[in-house]
């Protein structure tokens, strides 16, 4: 959908905010009638302009909190202030109300809401406030709305417009800047407004652009690559964002109870594809990935967006979506599973067949437990053929473990064959990414195993060159050779928590949790090894609401 730049948006917000300004003297009015208002409640205050001095000739108005600018005939309260930015208004009965003011020579404004007003007080002090440039709300009209009748407003404010003559989408002019208002859209016959946008957020001189106007609530996410954040330097491209949602942060009972409703778009509002791996609302969590084209190194301003608040859509969860197998994703598994079915999540459909392993809580959402004596995960060789690799190609494995043991055992993570590659625990207790090589012997990169924690494991081959990653950070780039009289396997199944051909050593059985298995056909470089760790780990510094 084509979207008007910010300029033009801002251009013709200069244009009309003459137009709005008169609107707003038009609305503003005296008390009507002739009670007296000598002992009626008062809403008195200060008003500031933008370089902190008392702003004289400011007109000050007071709206019920859902006042709607087009339709309603309430009398309007108000006021101008003197020469020290103060204003008295006077109340003709109890309510909340919105303290609206704009400058009648520079048209800054300010947005004053939920003033409460009990009968019987002398005075009611209203927060000062600082007058701003306006904003701009640009609205990508819903299909269903009645461009003859139909009107926009922003409730308890003087903003709205018409709807006559509009195309794909209208501007409302002259809004007040801050956060918390929403857009609504009706007919002078609807029996009740509908809500197009709560908490809608403005910024003084910008445009805010609603998209998807069928959902109710939405939200920025913050991409951190900084020094203050995930501390990556380079762009890395199309990434898998994990999203966690949690009680207190999102508002799981405004969503559908299954998470159907959730979107995600590009600050232009094109659509990202995104699979939700658990949404769980009574407990008030989920865990989403989100496929975002282009992460920008050393960066804290890009932002995506989250909406939700829409019950009446399908669910648009897609696996297959976010780990594109044209991204190089072979494989992924999140082993969140319930049941003995482990689903890859690419559309290679590698599916799996767990046994004896358990659902436990992992490092994501939940995660399988191996019992280091039987427990296995695995993919018939037919299904795993996608996953073989000749020794010089490009390809990486990663898995996020947990380990219950730390002895004088093997212990395989993940495997594609003893004979070709695999992520094991060695008995000398060191975590090892092992090659086969066609000249016929392993080749190893090894790390210490040191605790028992949660610790992400990454091992890249790229040709001849091979990288063991623990934690984000390469610890081996070098490779032990051990002579071996075989050949490189490309027939046997892929599994998880043990080795489908162990040699000398056939059980290799693994004893704790793994979460999160991906295979890819690409060596991942340095800056997506590490944003990886640093998006997924507990303490997740990348991603903020």
């Amino acid at each position: 959908m084509m979207l008007h730049s910010t300029s033009r948006i801002l251009s013709r917000l200069a244009v009309l905010s003459i137009t709005g300004l008169m609107a707003f003297l038009h609305c503003t009015q005296p008390v009507a009638g002739g009670t007296s208002t000598t002992d009626n409640p008062k809403v008195v205050g200060t008003i500031f302009g933008e370089d902190r001095r008392p702003a004289q000739d400011t007109r000050v108005v007071l709206l019920p909190e859902n006042y709607d600018p087009n339709s309603d005939t309430v009398a309007i309260i108000a006021d101008t202030t003197d020469a020290s930015g103060r204003y008295t208004l006077p109340v003709l009965r109890e309510g909340v109300f919105n303290l609206q003011a704009v400058h009648l020579i520079k048209g800054t404004r300010s947005l004053n809401r939920g003033i409460v007003v009990d009968e019987g007080e002398d005075s009611v002090v209203a927060i000062d406030d600082t007058l701003k440039s306006a904003g701009a709300v640009l609205v990508d009209l819903p299909d269903s709305v009645d461009r003859s009748n139909g009107y926009l407003y922003i409730p308890g404010t003087t903003v709205f417009t018409t709807l006559a003559g509009a195309g794909a989408q209208v501007v409302l002019d002259s809004v007040p800047a801050g956060s918390g208002s929403s857009v609504c859209y009706t007919t002078k016959t609807a029996s009740e407004p509908k809500v197009l946008r709560h908490d809608v957020a403005v910024t003084p001189g910008d445009t805010t652009v609603v998209s998807l106007p069928g959902w109710q609530y939405s939200a920025d996410l913050h991409l951190n690559t900084t020094a203050s954040g995930a501390g990556v330097a380079g762009s890395v491209m199309d990434f898998p964002v994990l999203i966690r949602l949690r009680k207190g942060v999102f508002p799981f009972d405004r969503a559908a109870v299954d998470g159907r409703d959730i979107r995600f778009t590009k600050i232009d509002g094109t659509l990202l594809p995104y699979e939700i791996e658990r949404w769980d609302a009574p407990s008030g969590s989920a865990e989403i990935w989100v496929k975002v084209d282009t992460v920008y190194g050393n960066d804290s301003s890009q932002h995506i967006k989250v909406y939700w608040g829409n019950g009446a859509v399908v669910d648009a969860s897609k696996g297959e979506a976010v780990f594109d197998t044209a991204a190089g994703f072979a494989g992924v598994w999140h082993l969140s599973e319930q049941d003995a079915g482990i689903r890859d999540a690419t559309a290679n459909g590698i599916d799996a067949v767990a046994t004896e392993t358990g659902s436990v809580a992992g490092m994501i959402g939940t995660a399988q437990e191996f019992n280091g004596s039987s427990s296995l995960i695995r993919a018939a060789a037919t299904a795993a053929d996608k996953l073989n690799f000749p020794e010089t190609a490009a390809y990486s494995v990663s898995a996020w473990v947990r380990t219950d043991v730390i002895d004088t055992l093997f212990h395989g993570v993940v495997y594609k064959s003893n004979f070709q590659y695999g992520l094991q625990i060695r008995p000398d207790a060191t975590w090892e990414f092992l090659t086969y090589g066609e000249n016929a012997s392993w080749e190893m990169s090894r790390a210490p195993v040191a605790d028992s924690s949660w610790h992400a494991l990454v091992g890249v081959r790229n040709g001849s060159l091979q990288r063991l990653y623990l934690d984000g950070v390469c610890v081996d780039s070098g490779m032990v050779t051990l002579p071996m009289v075989s050949t490189r396997a490309y027939d046997q199944p892929l599994e998880i928590g043990h080795c489908p051909d162990g040699g000398e050593d056939p059980d290799r059985y693994f004893d704790g949790i793994i979460d999160e298995v991906r295979i890819a056909n690409v060596a991942h470089g340095a800056d997506w090894v590490k944003l990886c760790y640093m998006n997924q780990k507990a303490s997740d510094v990348f991603v903020r609401w």
